[in-house]
């Protein structure tokens, strides 16, 4: 199960690396991660959106993972604001999508999620005007 999550993964980061409102995430040099889900980040809240509903429609299972940041967690914000200012945990909160790597996934599974989020992106592009949103 571990090498096909870790082959999917790398054939969807090798897939999606050319996609400009993709970012993905690239794994610690000299880690060896399992990938139970594939982490990518989305150029900002609505293209996540539109990923998870058109990927759900492909019959891709997306997700988005975190509500909110942990600093916007009244529960344990005391505990965090004094380390960090939450600019990073609240990108991840806002635009974080999973991607499933699990062995059933297949060739033309990966095919599927990189066209799926090429259109989206292509897409997002279009209604922004511009790849960096101006």
């Amino acid at each position: 199960f571990t090498s096909a999550r870790r082959a999917n993964a790398a054939a969807l980061l090798r897939g999606l690396a050319s996609i400009p409102s993709i970012e993905t995430i690239a794994p610690t040099p000299g880690s060896n991660p399992v990938f139970l889900r594939l982490p990518i980040l989305c150029r900002d809240e609505a293209t996540k959106q539109h990923a998870i509903a058109a990927l759900n429609t492909a019959g891709i299972g997306a997700s988005g993972s975190y509500p909110a940041s942990l600093l916007d967690v009244p529960e344990v914000r005391a505990s965090v604001v004094a380390r960090c200012e939450g600019a990073g945990g609240r990108r991840v909160a806002r635009d974080l999508v999973t991607l499933p790597t699990h062995p059933f996934v297949t060739g033309t599974d990966i095919a599927r999620v990189v066209d799926t989020l090429a259109n989206v992106g292509h897409a997002s592009s279009v209604r922004c005007g511009s790849v960096d949103g101006s």
